[in-house]
């Protein structure tokens, strides 16, 4: 995982990125995982215009590290303008679907999303058993058989709705579901081992994997494309969830988009871990809220209706019907109470939290964008040190500046390779892809 850090206002934007990296490959053991402290995440998507692509989640798409990708579609790009940066957006979707992906690659795809799926109903299924062997003591081979079907069929109908507003059609569909059986099946017996599934289940599993891919819900990458249009004075960001690629056709779909204009002068977006900045940002943990907004309405809605009904019966002896329409009304006040306790408690965050931050950050100037958005990255990796928890977050922390006039500036970047020893690299970067204008 990781925590990255989009801060804009009109002046231009600052992003930031740790350098933590982990690799999750599902098999037949389950998850296996693994922490890496150097992974780069934010690139430079041009040579020439203010732009900027960051990553996170998975570091690859079918194979390819997206770091490659980037600078190959970078490459072609060339000196090339757009006016908006929406379109920097879809010309690089436009792009991965060029991409030259293996069979192998689409095969691992559809095999990733075959072992999550499995181990998902498998474990479904386990705590099935061993709830039903606690109350009853026994299980048949029938009851097992049968609820194993259940599983299958409910992931089938949900992923199959999905997978309705896939751009493939149900030959494609169907092609797919004939090219990858043996070996979905064979994920499916690795995982299910000797449960009992019969062939129509296995074929239901089958299709399910494929709506699975096509509505790319596993092994997803977030890719931030961030920055300025030729055409625009604000910056502005894209959040893009990509999955794969299969047939020539990108998964992907827009999960956010923010930008910087006359009403909405400034941004401060998180991304991946977002949860401790949050938590800065509103002056209260997201679990916190969620605790919060869980136990006041149960209170309010149910357990002061309840307990007052339940006195009025034992004291006043009332009969039901009056007291149904004293818990009908005690329920009405309840909810009244309950939407009016949340609402002052987001004036509150609002006013008390979130509005002075985003009225400071109006006026920051360029290097103290950076220095807030390192410091926000900065803040969920101490956490990480200082608690139990696995440090998903850490690393030296990437931090860019991108204005219109200045256009894309390293603040702080870790390097492999020493600059003393490579003059190469500098003096030839603005050369690779720009032949023609030589």
């Amino acid at each position: 995982m990781t925590t990255e850090i989009a801060i804009m206002n009109k002046s231009g934007m600052a992003l930031a990125a740790d350098s933590a990296m982990t690799v999750t490959i599902h098999g037949p053991g389950g998850q296996d995982r693994k922490i890496h402290n150097t992974a780069n995440k934010v690139f430079a998507l041009s040579k020439h215009a203010p732009v900027a692509a960051m990553i996170y989640d998975n570091s690859q798409l079918m194979e390819i590290p997206w770091e490659t990708i980037i600078k190959q579609f970078r490459n072609g790009l060339a000196k090339k303008r757009y006016p908006t940066l929406k379109q920097y957006g879809d010309e690089f979707l436009r792009f991965l679907s060029t991409l030259p992906i293996s069979e192998e690659a689409e095969s691992s795809y559809i095999r990733q999303g075959a072992y999550a799926l499995s181990g998902d109903i498998r474990g479904n299924l386990d705590q099935f058993v061993a709830l039903t062997i606690k109350i009853t003591g026994r299980i048949t081979e029938v009851e097992i058989k049968a609820k194993l079907s259940d599983l299958i069929m409910e992931q089938s109908r949900h992923f199959h709705e999905l997978a309705r507003d896939s751009s493939f059609s149900d030959e494609q569909k169907r092609q797919l579901c004939t090219k990858y059986e043996s070996r979905i099946v064979e994920v499916a017996r690795q995982i299910f081992e000797n449960l009992p599934l019969a062939a129509a289940d296995y074929a239901e599993f089958v299709q399910t994997v494929v709506d699975v891919a096509l509505i790319g819900s596993r092994l997803h990458s977030g890719v931030v494309i961030a920055g300025f249009g030729e055409d625009e004075l604000y910056p502005s960001y894209y959040d893009y969830e990509i999955s794969g690629v299969i047939q020539g056709r990108v998964i992907a779909r827009l999960q956010e988009s923010q930008s910087v204009d006359d009403t909405n002068d400034s941004v401060i977006a998180p991304f991946a871990q977002s949860s401790d900045v949050r938590t800065f940002m509103e002056g209260m943990g997201r679990d916190i809220s969620e605790f919060f907004d869980t136990t006041i309405s149960e209170i309010a809605r149910k357990g002061v209706p309840g307990k007052l009904v339940e006195a009025l019966r034992k004291t006043q002896s009332i009969d039901d019907k009056l007291a149904d329409n004293i818990l009908h009304i005690a329920q009405e006040i309840g909810n009244g109470a309950y939407d009016e306790m949340t609402r002052k408690l987001k004036e509150l965050k609002y006013n008390r939290y979130i509005n002075p931050v985003l009225q400071a950050t109006r006026f920051l100037q360029k290097n103290e964008l950076a220095m807030m958005a390192e410091t926000l990255v900065n803040l969920v990796s101490f956490r990480k040190q200082v608690t139990m928890e696995a440090e998903t977050v850490g690393g030296p922390i990437d931090v860019v500046v991108i204005t219109k006039g200045d256009g894309f500036v390293w603040i702080k970047r870790k390097s492999y390779f020493s600059a003393e020893l490579n003059h190469h690299f500098f003096r030839n970067y603005f050369d690779h892809g720009d032949h023609d204008d030589q």
